[in-house]
């Protein structure tokens, strides 16, 4: 059975995990929190190395102030991680760069690891890239109160994605409205307006578990890849 650490075990995204991780035939094997808590059938340690050096690949959903570390030891110890925090500057995202780009070890960021938002925003992304030039485009994404940043980590995602897909020498207009209220697990609705209509496509969470999910089948897929740094882009193409 495959050997998954989990930093972040305590939060609400890491229980998940550890909740239904035997439903998709792997085991937790270790895991690491910056806060202490209570555990069933695995080890929580101190130091993220043993996290590593105990599994077979890591998933990460613990704060972005741990990333440039969980990159650093996943280099170090060739084991491959799926980073899902958010709230990123510049810098990190030099890190993860540096450690998959140079091949150290497999790594794939994703901010949301449900497989059907992915493939979503790809076929939205279609989309635009057909009608660029004739709407403007706003991102409205709705998160429970406890979250912390904004925009969501997702919506700047799909903000990046849109660009990349509108090409060069097209005119870019694309705002982003964050609402927080409640226990909201998270909506991400993308609206084209035009001069002559309007069109909107939407997706909402219901619940964590289908992130859960997602994250572990992210994870299986990454733990037999060569070292690299790869995207949702490539999981998702290799599901067809």
């Amino acid at each position: 059975m495959m050997k998954v650490g989990l930093i972040g075990c305590f939060g609400r995204m890491g229980r998940n995990i550890a909740k239904i991780a035997s439903e998709f035939g792997v085991s937790i094997s270790a895991g690491a929190d910056v806060v202490r808590g209570e555990c069933a059938g695995f080890q929580v340690f101190s130091a993220l190395d043993l996290v590593f050096k105990n599994s077979d690949v890591v998933i990460d959903f613990s704060s972005k102030n741990a990333t440039e570390e969980v990159v650093k030891i996943s280099g170090e110890t060739k084991t491959p991680a799926l980073i899902c925090t958010t709230g990123h500057d510049k810098d990190a995202f030099s890190v993860i760069e540096s450690v998959g780009g140079g091949a150290e070890s497999a790594i794939l960021y994703s901010s949301n690891t449900s497989v059907s938002l992915n493939t979503f925003v790809n076929t939205v992304s279609e989309f635009y890239k057909a009608v660029a030039d004739g709407f403007d485009v706003t991102i409205i994404e709705r998160h429970h109160i406890h979250k912390k940043d904004a925009p969501s980590g997702t919506a700047l995602f799909i903000k990046n994605e849109l660009n990349a897909a509108s090409g060069e020498g097209v005119k870019k207009n694309i705002d982003i409205l964050s609402v927080r209220g409640g226990e909201i697990f998270g909506e991400h609705e993308i609206m084209f307006c035009g001069r002559y209509e309007n069109i909107k496509f939407s997706h909402e969470i219901l619940n964590r578990d289908v992130l859960a999910a997602g994250a572990i089948e992210i994870a299986k897929w990454l733990a037999n890849k060569q070292p690299g740094l790869y995207s949702m882009k490539d999981f998702i193409k290799s599901r067809f």
